[in-house]
């Protein structure tokens, strides 16, 4: 049997290939299980689907087919979940934010500002994705009368049958829609709840 010889550039060339395939492999991910919220006229519920998008360094891609088949009525966004990652929004564009769950689907949007987690903590954006009050609390409430209710140190209960769960501990206070404190962070819950009231 004749040997076979390996030249030097050959060797190259086939350690570059796997070296790109390997790369585009990465950068694909694999196909996900997502769903898009559709409004019918018995109520809105979830389309699924099993291949179309991918998370791509942690942004969700979804493939321009589906985007043309999806209802972005809701302020110019669809609502989109992932398997194992949560919601997002997503806009015409194809542009993502992953944002909280909140009521057992995407966070909505409070005085224009939805919230997403960064790094462990909330953040406010609006409607085009901009950050709007960057993530330096590690729960923050919805806005309420150009007010949101934010805590440092606080943690999540478990989830009941319902799946919802609630924050405790920690110190608390308000921000305004600048990101400044109104009421400082410095307090339990209920005195952040009551000092407010007398305000």
């Amino acid at each position: 049997m004749p040997t076979r010889l390996i030249t030097r550039q050959s060797l190259i060339a086939y350690v570059g290939l796997i070296a790109i395939a390997a790369a585009s492999a990465r950068d694909e991910g694999p196909s996900l299980h997502w769903g898009v919220l559709v409004s019918r006229s018995d109520g809105s519920q979830v389309e699924w689907h099993d291949h179309g998008a991918e998370l791509r360094n942690g942004e969700l891609v979804i493939s321009r087919e589906d985007l043309n088949k999806m209802d972005f009525r809701r302020n110019g966004l669809a609502e989109v979940i992932v398997q194992d990652h949560g919601w997002y929004y997503v806009n015409r564009n194809g542009k993502s934010l992953s944002v909280i769950t909140f009521d057992n689907g995407a966070d909505y949007f409070a005085e224009g500002l939805t919230r997403s987690k960064i790094g462990g903590k909330i953040s406010y954006f609006d409607r085009n994705f901009n950050q709007f009050i960057p993530p330096k609390y590690d729960w923050g409430w919805p806005f309420e009368n150009g007010k949101a209710l934010v805590c440092n140190g606080c943690r999540e209960t478990p989830r009941d049958s319902d799946g919802h769960s609630r924050m405790i501990g920690g110190q608390w206070g308000y921000i305004d829609k600048q990101g400044k404190e109104i009421v400082s962070v410095t307090l339990t819950e209920d005195k952040a709840l009551r000092r407010l009231k007398k305000e």
